[in-house]
């Protein structure tokens, strides 16, 4: 637990905490920095496993906040994709360097971030494509088993879909609150997980539930185009953060 870790690495993951219940509730993608600051506290697995507790204790207040905002039907034609690249990205873990990782990531981001101008200009929406949501789940099911980083590849889809920002936000807590619960046992399984990470991450709570108020506060006084304008922002600059 926290006996074991240094001041700097305590640090670390209290700002990450309050980064991710602010980015739950309030501005997704706001929490870019949560991935590399992990990174660089905690050995790779590790981090991945510590910051997988604090998205769950996230979710807990994203999903109280919004869920009956959440679009259901959405959920279910993602799911079977997501299943498939969490299974893909566990097995993956080992065979794929970080550097890997950041450049095949960094560049799906951009290939969104292209479809999404495209759908501007021409006024064809892509992401209605019956194929769009398996393999969107799929690539988000990838990045959030590798390196719980499938936050801007579905804040890109939720913004082309073109949700209201509460409906936006309880569909991204139920999607991610379901993902990341299955990646629970599977990260147990493969040793990512364990009752030290889970008890040290509880400890966070406070820190979680602070960035979570934080958000919800900040949703409601930010207008709807604005929203969508700081989250695709957001999402450009997590890609280029990847790949520099």
């Amino acid at each position: 637990m926290w006996d074991d870790l240094t001041w700097v690495q305590w640090a670390a993951a209290a700002v990450a905490a309050l980064l991710v219940g602010f980015a739950k509730t309030g501005l997704p993608g706001a929490g870019i920095v949560i991935v590399p600051l992990m990174a660089l506290a905690f050995p790779a697995r590790e981090s991945v496993g510590r910051l997988l507790i604090l998205l769950i204790l996230g979710d807990v207040f994203a999903v109280s906040f919004y869920c009956r905002h959440a679009r259901f039907r959405t959920l279910l034609k993602l799911l079977p994709g997501v299943l498939a690249g969490i299974v893909l990205g566990a097995f993956s873990l080992d065979a794929l360097d970080d550097r890997g990782f950041r450049l095949l990531l960094g560049a799906l981001v951009l290939v969104l971030l292209a479809i999404d101008i495209q759908r501007r200009l021409s006024g064809m929406n892509p992401g209605r494509h019956p194929a769009a949501a398996p393999l969107v789940g799929a690539a988000a099911g990838w990045a959030t088993a590798v390196g719980n980083a499938a936050g801007s590849i579905m804040a890109i889809y939720f913004v082309m879909m073109g949700f209201p920002k509460k409906k936006f936000l309880g569909t991204a807590a139920l999607f991610f609150a379901v993902v990341n619960w299955i990646k629970l046992p599977v990260f147990a399984g493969i040793g990512i997980v364990d009752k030290g990470i889970v008890w040290s991450g509880l400890s966070l709570l406070p820190a979680v539930a602070a960035g979570a108020l934080l958000g919800r506060a900040v949703l409601y006084r930010i207008p709807q185009k604005m929203f969508e304008t700081v989250v695709l922002i957001l999402a450009a600059a997590a890609a280029l953060m990847l790949l520099v």
